[in-house]
């Protein structure tokens, strides 16, 4: 039951360098493919290739020049300032909106082998090709960058909530200890 979702043609890395590089321009303008390919460090046929799955997901917009949405500026800044967060909060928004990653994230439910989920996303995504594999590999640093799955021993378990809302706690007393920890050095620092 192909579905044929068009999958990311490189590696997790690449996909944010390209992210990122697209929300480096001018917010609701349009970005041709020479000047992202130069932002992100990757070839222009690489950047072309991810653009089907850049649009599926809505971090672009249709045309011959790809505009990115506020989602992919959203995004892109978050990745380029490290809010983990903020990253999580946008990608599960993404997988929630998606049709297929949904179904995706259904098949993980009670947790499967990682070379069986790579396969069940190729076989869904219409895609056999061995290139794609790298593809549906990225689809799963996605689920696990929103902090929905986690990999343990070789098997993709899907996070329960509970899990994600201590994650969340647990970055935001780290934050606070640090900020706690910079104040005490600036007044260390002017005495």
């Amino acid at each position: 039951m192909a579905d044929n979702f068009k999958l990311p043609g490189s590696s997790y890395e690449e996909i944010i360098k390209i992210i990122k590089a697209y929300s480096s321009g001018k917010e609701g303008q349009a970005q041709p493919l020479d000047a992202i390919a130069q932002a992100s460090g990757i070839d222009r046929t690489i950047v072309s290739r991810n653009n089907g799955f850049l649009l599926q997901m809505q971090l672009l917009m249709e045309g011959a020049k790809k505009t990115p949405t506020s989602e992919c500026f959203s995004l892109g800044r978050a990745y380029s300032l490290n809010i983990r967060e903020e990253v999580q909060k946008i990608w599960k928004m993404l997988i929630e909106n998606n049709e297929f990653l949904t179904r995706m994230m259904s098949a993980i439910r009670n947790g499967m082998d990682k070379t069986a989920l790579i396969n069940h996303i190729l076989y869904s995504a219409g895609s056999t090709t061995s290139a794609s594999k790298v593809g549906a590999n990225t689809i799963i640093e996605i689920f696990k960058d929103a902090g929905m799955v986690r990999e343990e021993d070789g098997k993709i378990l899907a996070v329960e909530k509970e899990n994600v809302i201590d994650t969340n706690e647990k970055i935001e007393q780290n934050n606070q200890i640090k900020d706690t920890e910079q104040i005490v050095k600036i007044y260390d620092d002017k005495k």
